[in-house]
Parts: C-alpha cells; sequence; structure tokens
C-alpha cells in the first residue's frame, strides 16, 4: 500500500509498504528516505499518536492515507 507522509516543512512524501506493517516499520522506511532517527519521529493519523509496536491496519490506516510526521 502506498502511505502519504507529511513532513514538518509541509511537504508529502508517498512511501510503499507492506499491508501488515507496524507502526516501526513506517519509521524505518522514514529514516532511510528522509534521514529522522526512529527515536526523533513521533508520528500521527487525525490526531492520534501512533505506537510503535502496533499494526497500520489497527488505527485503519489504508491505502493513500497520510500520517503527520
Amino acid at each position: 500500500m502506498i502511505i502519504h507522509v507529511q513532513i514538518p516543512s509541509g511537504e508529502t512524501k508517498s512511501v510503499s509498504l507492506l499491508r501488515s506493517a507496524s507502526v516501526n516499520d513506517l519509521k524505518v522506511v522514514i529514516q532511510g528516505t528522509e534521514g529522522t532517527p526512529i527515536y526523533r519521529q513521533l508520528l500521527t493519523c487525525q490526531g492520534q499518536s501512533l505506537m510503535d509496536d502496533s499494526k497500520l491496519s489497527e488505527y485503519g490506516i489504508s491505502d493513500k492515507a497520510t500520517i503527520q510526521l
């Protein structure tokens, strides 16, 4: 699935992940593409903080969702 990540500058980046991906999996991809260390990332979706060990699907996040960094 494709996830849109809105970075602090306001720019939106698109990343590809498996549907079974965890929040931590997404953070690893963001670190690789943006250079932001995992420990400095706080991801939110619709105002809700995302916990590292949870699956994206547990938050109802699906293809083409937007997540804020």
